[in-house]
């Protein structure tokens, strides 16, 4: 069966996942040992690997950094480009389908090598993440140099995916060696099938820091290149995708470069972020007291970056005593954190925002978060960042990046995409802890959603997104869960409830997942109340509960046995295997390891999980109430028997 989970969660990404893109931020400071080959270095934000493309001598890990005036400031080291050697590549985690994608870096060019008539690109987007035996072949918003109309000069130019001269465009100054550059490339996906008309940009030295949307024209000195559209989409299957980003070497010989401050994410503001406003009190204080920022003004605008430092890598909590405007904070050190809030505080996202932990350490954001927009929240490996306070999306999406832990209080907001690392929901199990969403994508082999021991509620449209049997493995949510739980473990990437685990063993609970039309009987715009929540018909809701209990009312009785007795015998029929027509231990079977997990826990299962409460140890007679109906629990006894 493990073979085949990776294919479940694919399925799971293309039935739920909606249509806008799925950001996967990187923020690459090269922060690897100096002299060493980028080769197999990990990414801290990410937890993917750079992946070697073709053969030769590996890029370089190079000490210093390549600062731009205004950007936020460069950490880490640089890598060191040259000749015809190895490629690199690295994944970009969850593929990207749709929208508009950016990447920015700062680079030097330190000699002009080999570029005597042909330009030679060094960077752009792949449609493909690990390692190759050859070198990058299809690669957008490429970065192109030639050489300049003066000596020991060189020109920027970009192309959409096409190495022919007349499908670069070229800016015609002359920059001269070993001048930094700081640049931001675009790549632009029109429509979902195959064709040529995706739009490539490149933005040269531009001045819009941190701004919500990208410069629509020029600025002096910071030109636009607009790549012409010419040359194949990035595709993958036959589908738009963009899933790594490459540094080339390669024949021509590619200039010696130095390459510093890679960013990737599907906003301007997040890969062009300003020095921002940073927090420099070494003991607690409140935000709005000036003396504790770095700017002497107390940051409330909709387009402040604020950071918040290491200090004497002591605890700090920063009181929010008002409402605060901001585009994104950043933990950049290892102290931790705690954003509070005092009466009537609140912290309100504007456009274009974010929250990253860029460092290792656990914060929390405590205040309430209201949004005004999508909010990206990008964890680098190793680290947490929990939200305990009220989220209020307004109708916007949350998009989960980066290989670290993001725990909320429930996640209620139109999308949940769960791009890398993990979502946890705080262990609650009432009705605050139910979450809702519109549309859920979970990027199964690197992402996992915990309910730990609450519930979910997809209020899709269109097609279902529960998902169907195929062979011994579900696809959809189903196969998500299926994978989550990982044959009764739930540790596995997916959908899991990881409290299942912990729970009494001799009474197992789970997480069951029914459509809303068949367990409460909706239809049409029918409506009801479900775990403090309005459902419809089409609604698929996702409960922790006893295992056994199929209608998902939160104990068993007769009706969980009317069910899985109904549908045993017709147990291959097409669309006859599910978790609400009796497969408990989601195998792909309904059998007598079903009916053992139902026969269990009737007898001892404790309160009912209507609100979600379960009692470990019940006591004696406490389940005397949900004992199955005579006639059915008879009828159940004899086909477990037979089995």
């Amino acid at each position: 069966m493990t073979k085949l989970l990776p294919r479940a969660l694919g399925l799971l990404a293309a039935a739920v996942a909606s249509q806008r893109a799925q950001a996967q931020l990187v923020y690459e400071p090269f922060a690897y040992p100096v002299a060493s080959a980028l080769d197999n270095q990990i990414n801290p934000g990410n937890g993917q690997a750079w992946s070697r493309m073709g053969t030769g001598d590996d890029i370089a890990l190079t000490a210093g950094n390549l600062p731009y005036a205004g950007l936020a400031p460069a950490s880490g080291n640089s890598a060191f480009l040259s000749g015809s050697g190895r490629s690199q590549r690295l994944s970009l985690g969850a593929p990207i389908s749709s929208g508009t994608t950016y990447y920015s870096l700062s680079f030097q060019v330190t000699t002009l090598g080999a570029m005597e008539t042909l330009p030679a690109f060094v960077a752009g987007f792949s449609n493909g993440s690990g390692t190759s035996g050859t070198q990058p072949q299809t690669v957008g918003t490429r970065l192109y140099l030639r050489r300049g109309s003066q000596e020991n000069t060189f020109n920027v130019g970009v192309s959409k995916n096409s190495s022919n001269v007349a499908d670069i465009a070229f800016d015609a100054t002359d920059f001269a060696l070993n001048t930094p550059i700081f640049v931001v490339g675009s790549y632009a996906i029109n429509g979902s099938i195959a064709g040529s008309d995706d739009q490539a940009k490149l933005w040269i030295n531009p001045t819009a820091l941190g701004a919500a949307a990208a410069p629509a024209g020029s600025a002096p000195g910071s030109p636009v290149l607009s790549a012409p559209v010419a040359g194949t989409d990035l595709l993958s299957a036959g589908a738009p995708s963009l899933r790594g980003f490459v540094l080339r070497q390669d024949v021509p010989d590619v200039p010696g470069v130095q390459v510093d401050e890679l960013r990737v994410a599907n906003t301007w503001a997040q890969v062009t972020p300003p020095a921002g406003i940073t927090w420099t009190g070494e003991t607690d204080g409140t935000w709005s007291t000036p003396a504790r920022w770095s700017t002497g003004a107390v940051p409330n605008d909709p387009s402040s970056f604020v950071n918040f430092p290491s200090a004497n890598n002591a605890a700090r909590t920063v009181t929010v005593d008002a409402p605060v405007s901001l585009r994104t904070i950043n933990f950049t050190g290892t102290a931790a954190y705690t954003i509070g809030a005092s009466a009537g505080g609140s912290v309100n996202f504007s456009g274009s925002s974010a929250i990253n932990v860029l460092a290792a350490g656990n914060h929390t954001i405590a205040a309430p978060v209201n949004l005004s927009d999508n909010l990206l929240a990008s964890v680098r490996s190793g680290s947490t960042l929990t939200v305990s306070g009220d989220l209020s999306s307004g109708g916007f999406s949350l998009t989960k990046a980066g290989a670290g832990t993001l725990q909320l209080r429930n996640a209620r907001v139109d999308e949940l995409n769960v791009s890398g690392g993990r979502v946890n929901i705080l262990p609650n199990g009432s009705t605050t802890g139910v979450s809702k969403v519109k549309s859920l994508a979970v990027n199964g082999p690197v992402a996992s959603l915990d309910l730990v021991n609450n519930d979910l509620i997809i209020d899709y449209t269109g097609a279902s997104p529960l998902g169907t049997l195929d062979g011994s493995t579900y696809t959809g949510v189903t196969g998500s869960i299926q994978s989550g739980r990982n044959a009764g473990a739930w540790n596995g990437a997916g959908i899991l409830a990881s409290q299942a685990a912990a729970a009494n063993p001799a009474v197992p609970t789970t997480l069951g997942v029914a459509e809303a039309a068949k367990v409460l009987g909706l239809s049409g715009s029918q409506t009801a109340m479900w775990r403090g929540q309005i459902v419809d018909a089409t609604s698929l809701l996702l409960k922790y509960t006893y295992a056994g209990d199929a209608d998902l009312n939160g104990k068993i009785n007769g009706d969980d046995y009317f069910l899985i007795d109904s549908h045993v015998a017709a147990a291959a029929a097409a669309g006859n295997v599910s978790y609400y027509h009796g497969d408990f231990n989601y195998d792909g079977k309904i059998n007598g390891d079903d009916y053992f997990l139902i026969d269990s826990n009737v007898g001892g299962q404790g309160t009912p999980m209507a609100e979600g409460v379960f009692d470990a140890s019940p006591a004696v007679g406490e389940a005397v109430a949900s004992v199955p109906e005579p006639a059915s629990l008879a009828g159940a006894v004899a086909v477990a028997a037979a089995m």
